[in-house]
C-alpha cells in the first residue's frame, strides 16, 4: 500500500513493502527527485538494506557453527511492513522477526523506519532493537535512486557529485559476485567534484575507501537543482 506525507514544500509516498520512499516531490514546481522503479531497468527506487549490506559468498554464511542463507542485501526490502504511525508530515514503520526470518536471520529483532518532513528536507531514522539475549549482528544502509538526469532536456552527463571534503581515496572495485577486490582501482576520486558519465559505471558500482567527507550532493552544471 502506498501512502502520502506532505507539507508546503514536499509530497513524498512511501510503500509499506519495504518500507520504501517511491517519491519526492516538489510542490512548488512538480520536480520529482527520485527514480520511478522501473522494473525494466531497476524495479526499487529507495531500498532499505538490513540485515546485510552487499551480498555474501555464495549468499551463506554461518553463526554458531550452523548455515544460514540470506539474499543480496537481506530482508528489509524484499518484506512488508506494518504501519505504526502516520501523520501529515511523518510516518513510520515496523518489521518484526518471525519463525520464518529466524530460518534466515538467527536474530529477535524489530526494525522501525520512519520519515519526517522539515521544510524541503526527508528525514530518514532508522531504530534497531535486538530481542534476544545476546549480541546481535548486522549491518543496515541506504540505497536511493535519484533521478539524473533531474530536469527535463538534461543529460547525465550534466551532472557531478561534489564532496564536502578535499578527497584523494583509492577506488574498490567489485567481482563479478558484488564482492569488493583486495587491490585498488584505477580511478582514484580526487578533490570535491566527481563527473558523471556511464562509462564509468560500465563495471558497475563506484566504492571510495576512507573517504574524509560526510556529505555528497548531486548537483547540474547547467540548472539549480
Amino acid at each position: 500500500m502506498l501512502y502520502t506525507i506532505e507539507n508546503n514544500k514536499l509530497c513524498v509516498q512511501v510503500r509499506d513493502h519495504g518500507a520504501e520512499l517511491r517519491s519526492i516531490k516538489e510542490r512548488e514546481d512538480e520536480t520529482e527527485y527520485l527514480w520511478n522503479g522501473d522494473p525494466t531497468w531497476w524495479r526499487y527506487s529507495s531500498p532499505v538494506l538490513f540485515p546485510i549490506v552487499g551480498k555474501l559468498k555464495d549468499n551463506k554464511y554461518r553463526v554458531g557453527g550452523k548455515t544460514y542463507e540470506l539474499p543480496s542485501h537481506g530482508l528489509s526490502r524484499i518484506s512488508d511492513f506494518q504501519l505504526v504511525e502516520k501523520e501529515a508530515d511523518r510516518i513510520a514503520f515496523s518489521l518484526c522477526w518471525t519463525e520464518e526470518s529466524l530460518a534466515r536471520y538467527p536474530w529477535k529483532f524489530e526494525l522501525q523506519v520512519a520519515y519526517e518532513l522539515h521544510g524541503k528536507q526527508v528525514k530518514v531514522i532508522w531504530t534497531v532493537h535486538n530481542h534476544d539475549d545476546h549480541e546481535m549482528i548486522y549491518s543496515i544502509g541506504a540505497h536511493g535512486a535519484f533521478r539524473c538526469p533531474i530536469v527535463h532536456g538534461e543529460a547525465f552527463s550534466d551532472y557531478y557529485l561534489e564532496f564536502n571534503h578535499e578527497e584523494d581515496a583509492p577506488n574498490m572495485p567489485l567481482n563479478k559476485e558484488g564482492q569488493y577486490l583486495r587491490a585498488h582501482g584505477t580511478k582514484p576520486l580526487k578533490g570535491t567534484r566527481l563527473p558523471l558519465c556511464y562509462e564509468e559505471f560500465k563495471d558497475d558500482v563506484l566504492a571510495y575507501h576512507n573517504l574524509k567527507s560526510d556529505k555528497v550532493t548531486l548537483r547540474s552544471t547547467k540548472s539549480d537543482k
